[in-house]
């Protein structure tokens, strides 16, 4: 094979990769939010976001962001992700730490800095890319999961604001993260802040690895006993502004 040829396949296998994971991360979501972490008498010291993988493979996060603005705000912080979320699993992002609060959450997948939460409104995106979104209510394909919650928030999936979390609560999608009818007044309720905990390989200080999630059915529902499948994949869905 030439040289030309050569790079040719190298690139067109390069954007087969790029197409697959994109395709692969479109199946995630944000399975709890807090951000009440590092007050006086919150549940823990730090902020943190949750992401489910409801499918039957391990999806890697690379070229993917997590993204916080204010309730009302257009300039989005966005942190770069690493790792990946296991098959059925879980993956924890420590957001925020303080020394004030009551513990400490485990130990995170992946700890982002200087992206202090809001305890009671605000907004996150799962965003395939890095590149900042623009705009009080951004839309488009590259937002693979979006969440507005609290009553000031101006924009959220479905018409309808999650609940407010607290310092003690967080915000939880239902079913372990399958629920996902993209409407986030449904779909999240607030209950006491409690992470899962980070896979680790072997037993060690840390403890046990953690329990895999639900295995989640079709439309999102949690699959009925001995019939684990996967969630439907979601692509390019509308936002609402409330």
């Amino acid at each position: 094979m030439n040289r030309s040829r050569h790079a040719a396949v190298v690139a067109a296998l390069a954007g087969l990769s790029i197409a697959l994971s994109s395709a692969q991360a479109q199946n995630l979501r944000i399975s709890q939010v807090y951000g009440g972490g590092g007050g006086t008498g919150a549940a823990f010291r730090q902020d943190y976001v949750e992401l489910f993988n409801p499918t039957a493979s391990p999806v890697d996060l690379s070229g993917l962001s997590i993204q916080y603005a204010s309730a009302t705000g257009t300039t989005w912080t966005t942190r770069a992700l690493i790792g990946s979320v296991p098959a059925n699993g879980y993956f924890l992002i420590q957001m925020s730490s303080s020394t004030l609060g009551n513990g400490d959450i485990p130990p995170a997948d992946q700890t982002v800095t200087t992206v202090s939460m809001s305890a009671t409104a605000a907004k996150v995106a799962l965003v395939i890319g890095t590149t900042p979104l623009t705009g009080a209510c951004p839309t488009g394909a590259s937002i693979v999961d979006f969440v507005g919650y609290g009553t000031t928030a101006n924009c959220n999936e479905g018409g309808s604001n999650a609940p407010a979390p607290s310092i003690a609560n967080a915000i939880f999608r239902s079913l372990g993260g399958c629920t996902d009818t993209n409407a986030n007044a449904s779909d999240f309720s607030a209950a006491p802040a409690s992470p899962h905990r980070p896979t680790f390989a072997t037993r060690g200080a840390d403890g046990p690895s953690r329990r895999p999630g639900p295995a989640c059915g079709p439309r999102g529902r949690s699959a009925p006993l001995g019939r684990r499948g996967d969630c439907t994949a979601r692509a390019g869905r509308p936002r609402s502004a409330r």
